[in-house]
């Protein structure tokens, strides 16, 4: 559900829901499901939906479509046994449209390296799980693009970075937004390789930093980032 909060400009949100306001209020529903086993994430989904609806959140329809597809299509039982393995898990993300319609597969890339993220244990228990998470390509969206600008990483012709700076939404998988993503796909690889650090490294740094800088980030319409 992490994508197109912006309403005309990237600062514009409606009630100011942005990707934080999802996760607080899907911890607020896990809480109050009391979620404790997987069994019990199950019980969640019309609660995630009525709270959704009950919002001014953007893009409503493909957010309640995307939820109602992940909970009916997607084994947690079965996802939930594969965390040590990143192909396995990569895999069951791909048989989802609302992941692989992405031609970039951010929101299933994002997904498998939360899960490192969050239970860190799992690359010193499991060594062939650190290594296949250090093979994987960064997750392109719209502030890592952003902070390589930032850095004098990858530069925009004038009508791009004029588009840009006029909030000037570009067409999802047009040249110009696909040529964005994929510059910040390969000079993060580039970037990882010579620091010898993981993309998941890189992606984590560049973001983290977002508000350092003063360059807007592009506006693309879409469901992938």
């Amino acid at each position: 559900m992490q994508y197109s909060f912006f309403t005309a400009r990237a600062d514009i949100r409606f009630d100011g829901i942005d990707s934080q306001w999802v996760i607080k209020m899907l911890d607020e529903v896990f809480e109050a499901s009391q979620v404790k086993t997987v069994t019990d994430v199950y019980r969640t989904k019309e609660q995630i939906i009525e709270r959704l609806i009950g919002s001014n959140i953007t893009l409503l329809r493909s957010r309640v479509e995307t939820v109602e597809e992940v909970f009916g299509k997607l084994n947690f039982y079965e996802y939930g046994v594969a965390y040590a393995d990143v192909s396995a898990s990569m895999g069951m993300l791909k048989q989802l449209v609302c992941f692989k319609q992405d031609l970039f597969f951010k929101k299933g890339l994002f997904a498998v390296m939360m899960t490192g993220r969050m239970l860190t244990e799992l690359k010193t228990v499991y060594p062939e799980y650190a290594a296949q998470l250090a093979h994987l390509l960064v997750p392109a969206d719209y502030q890592i693009p952003k902070m390589l600008r930032h850095y004098g990483l990858i530069t925009f012709s004038e009508e791009l970075e004029r588009m840009v700076g006029n909030s000037v939404p570009l067409p999802e998988n047009s040249e110009m937004e696909l040529h964005i993503r994929a510059a910040t796909v390969l000079v993060c690889h580039m970037i990882a390789k010579q620091n010898n650090v993981s993309a998941d490294d890189v992606d984590g740094y560049l973001f983290s930093k977002r508000s350092e800088s003063g360059l807007r980030h592009h506006l693309c319409v879409t469901e992938g980032y």
